[in-house]
Protein backbone atom coordinates (compact mmCIF):
# COMPACT_ATOMS: atom_id res chain seq x y z
CA UNK A 1 0.00 0.00 0.00
CA UNK A 2 1.27 3.48 -0.76
CA UNK A 3 -0.30 6.59 1.05
CA UNK A 4 1.03 10.42 0.28
CA UNK A 5 -1.37 13.64 1.62
CA UNK A 6 -0.39 16.69 -0.35
CA UNK A 7 -1.67 20.18 1.01
CA UNK A 8 -3.68 22.05 -0.77
CA UNK A 9 -5.00 25.60 -1.09
CA UNK A 10 -7.84 26.35 1.19
CA UNK A 11 -6.94 24.27 4.30
CA UNK A 12 -7.68 21.07 2.69
CA UNK A 13 -4.63 18.30 2.37
CA UNK A 14 -5.55 15.46 -0.36
CA UNK A 15 -5.09 12.06 0.79
CA UNK A 16 -4.34 9.01 -1.42
CA UNK A 17 -3.90 5.88 -1.19
CA UNK A 18 -3.68 2.49 -3.50
CA UNK A 19 -4.21 -1.19 -2.18
CA UNK A 20 -2.20 -3.74 -4.12
CA UNK A 21 -4.59 -6.50 -3.63
CA UNK A 22 -8.02 -6.58 -1.95
CA UNK A 23 -8.79 -10.26 -1.15
CA UNK A 24 -10.33 -10.29 2.27
CA UNK A 25 -10.49 -6.40 2.80
CA UNK A 26 -13.54 -5.41 3.87
CA UNK A 27 -13.41 -1.44 5.04
CA UNK A 28 -10.67 1.49 4.90
CA UNK A 29 -10.16 3.85 7.63
CA UNK A 30 -8.86 7.13 6.93
CA UNK A 31 -7.02 8.21 10.69
CA UNK A 32 -5.52 11.49 11.21
CA UNK A 33 -3.61 12.65 14.16
CA UNK A 34 -1.71 15.68 15.79
CA UNK A 35 0.82 13.74 17.56
CA UNK A 36 1.69 10.57 16.00
CA UNK A 37 0.12 8.45 18.43
CA UNK A 38 -3.39 9.05 18.78
CA UNK A 39 -5.33 8.79 15.82
CA UNK A 40 -8.95 9.37 14.85
CA UNK A 41 -11.04 8.06 12.13
CA UNK A 42 -12.17 11.05 9.58
CA UNK A 43 -13.24 9.31 6.71
CA UNK A 44 -14.00 5.21 6.01
CA UNK A 45 -14.43 3.36 2.60
CA UNK A 46 -15.57 -0.14 1.73
CA UNK A 47 -13.26 -1.98 -0.47
CA UNK A 48 -13.98 -2.64 -3.93
CA UNK A 49 -12.54 -6.50 -3.04
CA UNK A 50 -10.53 -5.96 -6.63
CA UNK A 51 -7.43 -8.47 -7.29
CA UNK A 52 -5.13 -5.63 -8.69
CA UNK A 53 -4.16 -2.10 -7.74
CA UNK A 54 -7.25 0.01 -6.90
CA UNK A 55 -6.62 3.84 -5.57
CA UNK A 56 -8.63 5.67 -3.02
CA UNK A 57 -8.58 9.49 -2.49
CA UNK A 58 -10.31 11.84 0.29
CA UNK A 59 -10.16 15.29 0.93
CA UNK A 60 -9.47 16.59 4.00
CA UNK A 61 -10.80 19.73 5.76
CA UNK A 62 -8.09 20.37 8.14
CA UNK A 63 -9.63 24.51 9.09
CA UNK A 64 -9.89 22.80 12.58
CA UNK A 65 -6.57 21.47 13.27
CA UNK A 66 -4.87 23.14 15.54
CA UNK A 67 -1.44 21.79 14.53
CA UNK A 68 0.86 22.30 11.71
CA UNK A 69 1.84 18.82 11.32
CA UNK A 70 -0.68 16.37 10.73
CA UNK A 71 -0.32 12.60 10.54
CA UNK A 72 -2.39 10.19 8.44
CA UNK A 73 -2.72 6.16 8.41
CA UNK A 74 -4.79 3.63 6.63
CA UNK A 75 -6.41 1.30 9.05
CA UNK A 76 -7.65 -1.86 6.87
CA UNK A 77 -10.57 -3.95 8.45
CA UNK A 78 -10.64 -7.42 7.06
CA UNK A 79 -13.55 -9.64 6.62
CA UNK A 80 -12.53 -12.05 9.63
CA UNK A 81 -12.46 -8.80 11.81
CA UNK A 82 -8.25 -8.26 12.27
CA UNK A 83 -7.40 -4.74 11.61
CA UNK A 84 -4.11 -3.96 9.98
CA UNK A 85 -2.65 -0.14 9.82
CA UNK A 86 -0.22 1.45 7.25
CA UNK A 87 2.94 3.13 8.50
CA UNK A 88 2.22 7.04 9.09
Amino acid sequence: MTLTATVLPGQNTEIKWTALNEDGNETYELERSIDGVRFQKVYSVSSRSISNETAYNFRDNVSTVSSSVIYYRIKIVLASGEKIYSST
